[in-house]
């Protein structure tokens, strides 16, 4: 049995891409009631912020046997999980899906990555999502696949929030490309300073915007429907490794201070 943490658009697209293969598939959202049964897999597919909430509250849904796997936003999210659950799964996804009058709407089809945090599990769950139409594949480094994801998502987010664009005119617009190489090469810079380095990474961004151009991105979407954004985890968090090495990352400070300062104002869909 798969249960799937989070009802959004991505929880939603990977949990009926599971359940239409024969999976048993069952859904909570930030109020549903929480059934006592122990499952074989957790499929966390919450808001970053969210993510130590509802893994306490499923917490007695985890055995020591149960694989819960993270298919989320921003840095932090396995570490969190790792402290309720003895086998963790990172993952990563540039499919683009949204919710469109309550309904899941895909944007674009792009690879799922997956692979071993902290104890086993990936291979199994590999094999689950083989069995559906979508391009899977085991990480070697999940690590550092997560922090490519990540880089994407600097250069995407909050930019496309900010500006109104979907992700094709993220690609077309030279203003919004100059602004996105910027906030990237700041994350490549904090980066090796964590111990990763990267190439390519805003070609990768460019892919990914031209495969899902009819897509607004997450937190444009946030921002639309007045929800709390993932600034913290994302921009900010490159804020954040920033003063823990000591270097200056003025792009992202910037963008972070914006979509803070844009978040309370009642008028962001209007301006839009």
């Amino acid at each position: 049995m798969i249960v799937v943490l989070g009802a959004g658009a991505i929880g939603r697209f990977f949990g009926e891409k599971l359940k239409q293969v024969g999976e048993v598939v069952s859904f909570i959202g930030r109020k549903d009631p929480i059934d006592t049964q122990q499952t074989d897999f957790v499929l966390v597919a919450t808001k970053a912020y969210d993510t130590e909430e509802a893994i306490k509250r499923c917490k007695d849904l985890i055995s020591d046997d149960t694989v819960v796997i993270s298919l989320q936003n921003g840095l932090g999210n396995e570490e969190i999980i790792s402290q309720y659950a003895q086998h963790v799964i990172g993952g990563v996804t540039s499919t683009g899906v949204m919710l469109v009058d309550g309904e899941v709407e895909l944007k674009g089809i792009g690879e799922t990555v997956i692979g071993d945090f902290k104890g086993t599990g990936a291979e199994k769950f590999l094999a689950l999502l083989k069995k559906t139409d979508l391009p899977v594949r085991l990480s070697e480094d999940i690590g550092k696949d997560i922090y490519h994801k990540f880089l994407i998502n600097v250069g995407l987010n909050a930019l496309g929030a900010v500006a109104g664009a979907e992700n094709g005119k993220m690609a077309e617009n030279e203003y919004l490309r100059n602004i996105a190489q910027h906030l990237i090469s700041e994350g490549i810079t904090i980066g090796k300073a964590e111990g990763f380095t990267f190439e390519n990474v805003f070609e990768g961004l460019m892919d990914v915007c031209k495969k899902t151009s009819g897509n607004r991105n997450s937190m444009y979407q946030d921002v639309l429907n007045g929800k709390k954004t993932e600034i913290d985890f994302l921009n900010g968090k490159i804020v954040e490794l920033g003063k823990k090495h000591q270097i200056n990352v003025p792009y992202n400070e910037a963008i972070s201070s914006l979509v803070r300062a844009r978040a309370g104002l009642n008028s962001w869909s209007k301006a839009l």
